[in-house]
């Protein structure tokens, strides 16, 4: 029989039969859920979606002019731009 108020050698107060299962029972499902997150980690870490790669580059479309006279130039472009596209001027 444990007395109120009497202790184990190392100062810790007696646990009753139900407590320390009820203890055990803890820390085994924590442990576990603890080993199930580590696998799923690791499972995703190792299994990664394929990354996308980008389209090569190709001439779409070239138009130049050559201004004489006057301080402007317009030109349009033979197709509709979409995104995406680059647009190069280059002026002297």
């Amino acid at each position: 029989m444990i007395l109120e108020g009497s202790r184990h050698r190392n100062g810790a107060k007696p646990v009753s039969g139900n407590r320390a299962k009820a203890r055990v029972a803890r820390t085994i499902r924590r442990a576990g859920l603890g080993i199930a997150l580590i696998l799923a980690a690791a499972t995703l870490s190792t299994v990664s979606p394929s990354r996308a790669h980008a389209a090569s580059a190709a001439y779409v479309q070239g138009r130049n002019t050559q201004v004489t006279s006057g301080t402007t130039a317009s030109l349009a472009f033979s197709k509709a731009n979409t995104a995406g596209n680059l647009i190069v001027v280059y002026v002297v």
